[in-house]
């Protein structure tokens, strides 16, 4: 699978503070990002902490031209479009295993004949507080927003490209209570054993 880039609108990085938490938020513009069913197409990516927690995630005002491609039999559907985040851990540290996602639409239609498209807007998501799923980021210290499709066309293009939206993921940067107590033990045993 090919590493992720940044997508070409950037990626614009906010940090919130709280009182015991220290939240990043990526978030970028998705317009001009195609998707398709052989790869993720990365289109807001991080560098973040390995063992960091995923707060929450989602995108917003998410439109798309869905293509009935030359040399396709159907065209793709709306409902067929992915958006997720990708490349984190669940209770591993390798990260690039797990993925989960949201549909933007969820029109079972698209274009009626070959070569044509049909845009679909609307699509909304975001995942509430999930800090209590315990994903984290894996050890390669780095999370995307991605996009695919679940439907092959066979014609090897695009299944479609989207016109809008923004997408976003949070991450806290502060290691979790039992993560703290943990290196705190680790460092009482080091001085023990260096007396």
């Amino acid at each position: 699978m090919k590493r992720f880039a940044l997508s070409a609108t950037g990626v614009a990085v906010v940090a919130v503070s709280a009182s015991n938490a220290a939240l990043v938020t990526y978030s970028g513009d998705i317009s001009g990002n195609g998707y398709n069913a052989t790869e993720f197409t990365a289109m807001v990516t991080g560098a973040a902490a390995p063992g960091a927690l995923i707060v929450s995630w989602g995108f917003s005002n998410v439109s798309a031209d869905v293509y009935f491609n030359e040399g396709a039999g159907y065209s793709n559907w709306a409902s067929e479009c992915r958006i997720g985040i990708y490349d984190f851990s669940v209770g591993d540290t390798n990260g690039d295993v797990y993925w989960t996602y949201a549909n933007p639409f969820s029109a079972n239609s698209g274009a009626s004949t070959p070569g044509t498209y049909t845009n679909f807007t609307g699509g909304n998501h975001s995942s509430g507080d999930i800090s209590s799923y315990g994903w984290t980021i894996g050890s390669e210290g780095d999370i995307a927003v991605v996009a695919t499709s679940s439907w092959n066309d066979g014609s090897g293009l695009n299944a479609g490209v989207f016109t809008s939206g923004t997408a976003w993921v949070t991450i806290d940067t502060i290691p979790a209570p039992g993560a703290l107590a943990l290196l705190g033990l680790a460092g009482l045993a080091g001085r023990r054993r260096r007396r």
